[in-house]
């Protein structure tokens, strides 16, 4: 005779299974370590959502010169991942301060999958494939919002179903709630936050009044995008790129390996995928009859391989889509007779987590050792520079493909604010963005591609002009500078030329 899951999990339906506490608590600490261990984390944008953070707690600190740059927007949907940050930024520093809010967002995740499993009648155990999962595209290319928004989605989830099995003022409050902030993270989020709550409420509508009564915590949800749409409909567009789909097969290959790095050229990560996919269709239920419960499953899977690349300006949309994937395989989980036994998936689950966790860490340690001593980069050079990247090598080798160093040099705007040849701010949808009239620096896609770099035309704007490259591979660029440009510091594979008056 079985067991039900939720009794396999937790010692009786409102206790937690305290081995699995344990497992869970040793991981989290872990991960806690790494991030704070090491200078920096392996995000793509990290640097430039630094720089947005600092821009907002030193507008009105001289020393900066932030005030003379920007605006805030406060009715930017991408607004609680900075609210998080400030009251940390104290204790922490600016970096510190943003490191918490990612790793919060992660544990917070594994968190949101104990929820979700237990609501389904799944083996919690299942959750602690929620730590190396939340090390997916959106983190490597540090979409911070997107991160913090993935819990707040998969709790919205949860309270959906709770609330579809009780309509109540009790359950439908914390639901529009939770719905409300999730806006406030990542509008992406929310779309689905939103879709998928609806289909598990769904009941047949007879009247408007029944609109009303069933669906008053989604009315309450929708009811934070209305400040923000005469502002959305009135901005112009971010990008001169039209839209760019680029569908084919090749996002069939690249699947796996975005659930746990930017794509298919980390072949570690593309077997990693393979293999959380192999485990968790193992370790699931049947699938329910209940086909309200395939909406997270199909939105993520129809998002993924039917969105553009590109949209309104808006890079990387698709691939953010992966991460539903397993969620939704759980959302659609029934019944309490996985193919896998207990006694092999539990171990099998704890060693897959455990085993990226220790492959994460000597990544991590790599990427750190490519960034060289660039903190002391920034120490040397002086306060609100006008600065120019060149970032020539973007890559690192420690996390294949991935374009870590492409925004490193916004850490100086953090530190020491100052101008920034490529900043966020240029956004309208940032938190900190520029005002009207401010030159907002580099042409579009030059950060991508800086042997575009006119020195006659670009060498006059700034102070300073920080490289990464091999060799000195910005130095032929200057050759028609109108002003003489000499090479003040080369440390690794960092170079910093300084532009004399």
């Amino acid at each position: 005779m079985s067991t039900p899951p939720h009794r396999m999990s937790a010692d009786g339906p409102g206790r937690i299974n305290p081995w699995l506490l344990a497992v869970a608590g040793s991981l989290a600490a872990a991960v806690t370590w790494a991030f704070f261990a090491f200078p920096y984390l392996p995000m793509v944008d990290l640097p430039q959502h630094a720089a947005q953070l600092s821009s907002w707690v030193h507008l009105h600190d001289p020393a900066y010169g932030f005030a003379e740059q920007f605006e805030l927007n406060w009715w930017t949907p991408y607004l609680l991942s900075y609210l998080l940050a400030r009251p940390f930024v104290a204790l922490l520093g600016v970096l510190g301060a943003l490191k918490l809010v990612v790793l919060l967002s992660v544990l917070a995740t594994m968190a949101m999958y104990w929820l979700l499993l237990r609501n389904v009648k799944q083996d919690a155990w299942l959750c602690l494939l929620g730590l190396p999962l939340s090390f997916g595209f959106s983190f490597y290319f540090g979409f911070t919002n997107f991160l913090l928004g993935t819990p707040l989605m998969l709790g919205t989830i949860v309270l959906a179903l709770r609330y579809a099995e009780q309509p109540s003022v009790r359950r439908g409050v914390p639901f529009a709630l939770l719905l409300g902030a999730t806006f406030l993270a990542h509008v992406i989020a929310f779309a689905i936050s939103s879709a998928v709550a609806f289909l598990l409420t769904a009941r047949r509508i007879v009247s408007f009044r029944g609109v009303l009564r069933d669906y008053w915590p989604l009315l309450g949800g929708l009811a934070c995008v209305v400040p923000w749409i005469p502002g959305f409909t009135r901005s112009p567009d971010i990008s001169a790129h039209p839209e760019i789909w680029e569908l084919g097969w090749g996002r069939l290959w690249a699947l796996p390996a975005t659930l746990f790095a930017i794509g298919p050229a980390d072949e570690v990560a593309g077997w990693l995928g393979i293999v959380v996919l192999v485990l968790v269709l193992l370790s699931l239920g049947k699938p329910s009859r209940n086909v309200t419960r395939y909406g997270l499953l199909l939105l993520g899977v129809l998002a993924y391989f039917l969105f553009p690349f590109k949209l309104r300006g808006v890079s990387f949309l698709y691939q953010r889509f992966a991460a539903l994937l397993i969620p939704g395989l759980i959302l659609l989980a029934a019944g309490p007779r996985p193919l896998l036994p207990a006694w092999l998936r539990r171990p099998a689950i704890v060693l897959f987590s455990a085993g990226w966790l220790l492959m994460f860490v000597h990544r991590l340690r790599g990427f750190n050792q490519e960034a060289g001593d660039f903190a002391s980069v920034i120490r040397e050079l002086p306060a609100r520079l006008r600065v120019r990247p060149m970032i020539f090598a973007n890559g690192s080798a420690a996390f294949p493909a991935t374009p870590l160093f492409l925004h490193f040099p916004a850490y100086y705007q953090a530190e020491k604010g100052g101008y920034l040849g490529y900043s966020f701010a240029r956004y309208y949808t940032c938190f900190v963005r520029y005002q009207p009239g401010v030159d907002i620096g580099m042409a579009e896609d030059q950060e991508w591609n800086p042997h575009s770099f006119d020195a006659r035309t670009e060498v006059p704007k700034y102070d300073y002009f920080i490289a990464r490259s091999a060799g000195n591979e910005a130095w032929p660029l200057f050759r028609n500078s109108p002003q003489r440009v000499v090479l003040e510091r080369h440390l690794g594979p960092w170079w910093i030329y300084r532009a004399e008056e």
